[in-house]
């Protein structure tokens, strides 16, 4: 009962949702000038659009209502979680990592981790390592995932205050 509830107070929230009721005006001049030529010659042609709209928005947010909160959970971590390209440039940092790299002027992953950028190795290959962070003065737990062309960083405290 809960779960219909709380469907029915996502839908009434587009139900009210004035770009809803734009659309289906479009849509229903447009529908009832082509049958009839007459833009107003029926009320279904602007009830219908409104209807179908306001039920698939509803039906999308319900469903996708946990993953909107996900999508919140890494500007929560302490630790740097972040999105990089294949040469090492962060594409896109969020809340706390974005301050701490503004704060330390961090843009790239050598700027990051600049004494292993230096090694033959490259660090910045998908997988888990132990690598220093000077910035933050302690060693990370770095996992590296490739997503296409992008790789997706997150990283741990494995022990503060290095020298």
């Amino acid at each position: 009962m809960n779960r219909f509830k709380t469907f029915i107070l996502v839908f009434l929230k587009e139900l009210i949702n004035p770009i809803n009721y734009l659309m289906a005006i479009i849509v229903g001049l447009l529908i009832n000038f082509l049958q009839t030529q007459n833009p107003f010659d029926s009320w279904v042609s602007f009830a219908v659009p409104v209807l179908v709209q306001s039920l698939s928005k509803s039906i999308l947010k319900y469903s996708n209502r946990y993953k909107e909160i996900l999508l919140l959970l890494p500007g929560e971590r302490e630790q740097p979680a972040f999105v990089m390209d294949h040469d090492g440039v962060i594409l896109v940092s969020s809340e706390n990592t974005s301050t701490f790299f503004d704060q330390h002027n961090i843009s790239t992953f050598s700027h990051l981790f600049p004494q292993e950028f230096n090694k033959k190795t490259s660090s910045r290959e998908p997988g888990i390592r132990i690598l220093p962070c000077p910035a933050a003065r302690t060693n990370y737990r770095v996992q590296i995932k490739k997503n296409r062309d992008i790789f997706l960083v997150w990283c741990d405290i494995i022990r503060e205050n290095i020298t």
